[in-house]
């Protein structure tokens, strides 16, 4: 007799993959505060070394490179997804006078920086790794945007809340938002060059100018504003008629944003900056963040796309690729070592007094340095591989050889994304030596205002999560000298961001961001109040 009860564990099924994924997910979930805000470590770290834990050089028990030949079209399709969902919230949580304020210090990021760093860090693929021009650019592309996935990981939580400022956060993650549309035109001008070098320089530079210019992004900004317009007055108009329900509120901005980047794939645009250019519209009011400032499905969404993500991308790390063709371990280190230093650090540095955020040198220190290398990479280095035909193995009758120039496109740029997941992931808490003693701390000095008896000592009310809103309330300052104390305390005490007013108003006058919310009234009164005292 044959018995139907048969115990069996294979491993890299289907239902083990989901069995493993979802008993991490509950097992952190019973130590997640204590990881994030005791340990400082973020989640794409965590997972990352979960999947490598369960990964074929372990346990063995995952092991995507089995699934197929090709894993780089595997990881296009995930990171896509992903980069997609990541973008409008980071849009939607920025508040709308931030884009309004601030869009000259984020034109500084996606245009000198990102250019900068595209190519410092081609050349430093040229020479560290010994390969042509092009294709070092193509690799420098990868790696132009900074990540929105882990760059929200360092953005977000109670330490960030309490010691890195409200202003730098919101750079951060604005910028990472339309990073990942910046770096496009830079990589098709690398691609045109590369697969066209038959052709002169001035007809490459016209076709990239009106095929990829003209078309791609202009066009993805046109697509990307009427569909968000659009979007947002079908949307209100169905909540004041009553036709929508919670539920469907919940899922309509991750569905919107994977719904824009396929209209944009059909017609081969950029799908990332018509999604950014969708979601400033959307969030130009406010109207989306304050509906769902107290709703957390979209978060929970996302969380588990990152988890998955980063627990696929740690499993299926081929480590022997790292030493092999034209990637050897000690040219992977020193370049990775340099991109580190070089990428972003020195043109932030430059350019710091034209990002209007950054206030001090150590501020620009920080932003400089946390330009994480993520999932963007993975998607461009898959969409490099697919545009320039390359496969993974040669085929030789019967065997299969690896080939070495996908070797040095995928895992080159694996290998600088795991190190940034590493670096990016465990210095989150230097911040709390070069940040919050130079530009958050309130050092009481003689003839200094002292912190009002009426205002509670309380991270929450100190420095809001992201997502809260801002109100603007306009300080009128009586000197020059007296102007500056107000300004520096203000700024330091409600943690705010101040902005020069350039309306037709008083050049004089000093604009400032405070929560406006019930939980920090006693922020906002006790702010006027320091300004009546100062008077």
């Amino acid at each position: 007799m044959t018995s139907v009860i048969k115990i069996d564990f294979p491993e890299n099924s289907v239902t083990v993959v989901l069995f493993l994924l979802t008993a991490f997910v509950i097992l952190f979930s019973y130590i997640s505060y204590f990881v994030k805000e005791r340990l400082f470590l973020s989640e794409p770290l965590v997972a990352t070394l979960v999947g490598i834990l369960l990964g074929p050089k372990v346990l063995g028990w995952i092991n995507p490179l089995s699934w197929t030949d090709e894993i780089h079209h595997l990881t296009f399709e995930i990171s896509q997804a992903i980069i997609l969902i990541q973008i409008i919230c980071a849009v939607i949580q920025t508040p709308k006078n931030f884009f309004k304020h601030h869009w000259k210090g984020l034109a500084t990021l996606w245009g000198p920086v990102s250019i900068y760093m595209w190519v410092i860090t081609g050349l430093i693929f040229k020479f560290g790794l010994n390969i042509d021009y092009w294709p070092a650019f193509i690799l420098s592309s990868c790696t132009t945007p900074t990540d929105p996935v882990l760059a929200n990981s360092i953005v977000s939580g109670r330490f960030a809340t309490l010691h890195i400022p409200i202003n730098i956060r919101y750079v951060l993650s604005a910028e990472s938002a339309g990073n990942d549309g910046v770096a496009y035109p830079l990589f098709l001008l690398a691609f045109l060059f590369h697969t066209q070098s038959d052709k002169s320089i001035f007809l490459n530079i016209l076709q990239w100018l009106g095929e990829v210019i003209c078309y791609s992004v202009i066009l993805a900004v046109i697509v990307g504003c009427a569909i968000g317009y659009c979007s947002k007055f079908i949307f209100k108009l169905c909540l004041q008629k009553k036709l929508m329900d919670k539920p469907s509120f919940m899922a309509f901005l991750v569905c919107l944003a994977i719904c824009t980047g396929a209209i944009c794939d059909f017609f081969t645009i950029s799908n990332y900056i018509a999604v950014c250019c969708a979601g400033v519209v959307i969030a130009w009011d406010d109207f989306f963040a304050s509906e769902s400032a107290n709703t957390h499905a979209q978060e929970v969404l996302d969380m588990l796309m990152n988890w998955a993500f980063f627990i696929f991308f740690g499993s299926s790390i081929k480590w022997e690729a790292f030493n092999s063709g034209y990637l050897t371990l000690w040219r992977l280190f020193l370049v990775t070592a340099l991109i580190f230093v070089f990428r972003r650090l020195p043109a932030v540095l430059v350019f710091r007094n034209w990002i209007t955020p950054i206030r001090f040198f150590k501020e620009s220190i920080y932003v400089g340095w946390f330009g994480p290398v993520g999932v963007g990479a993975m998607w461009y280095t898959s969409l490099a591989i697919q545009r320039l035909g390359i496969e993974p193995f040669e085929h030789e009758g019967d065997k299969k050889i690896e080939n070495e120039e996908f070797n040095m496109y995928y895992y080159s740029i694996m290998f600088i994304v795991f190190l940034s997941i590493i670096l990016h992931g465990i210095t989150v808490p230097i911040a709390h030596m070069t940040l919050t003693y130079t530009t958050r701390s309130f050092h009481k000095k003689e003839n200094e205002v002292a912190w009002p008896k009426n205002m509670p000592i309380d991270g929450n009310a100190i420095s809001g999560p992201i997502t809260k809103l801002d109100s603007n309330v306009v300080l009128k300052k009586k000197d020059e000298n007296e102007a500056g104390d107000i300004a520096e305390q203000s700024d330091k005490v409600a943690n705010i961001i101040p902005i020069q007013n350039n309306d037709e108003e008083d050049d004089d006058d000093i604009q400032i961001d405070v929560n406006d919310n019930e939980e920090n009234l006693q922020v906002r009164e006790s702010e006027q109040q320091l300004v009546k005292d100062i008077e």
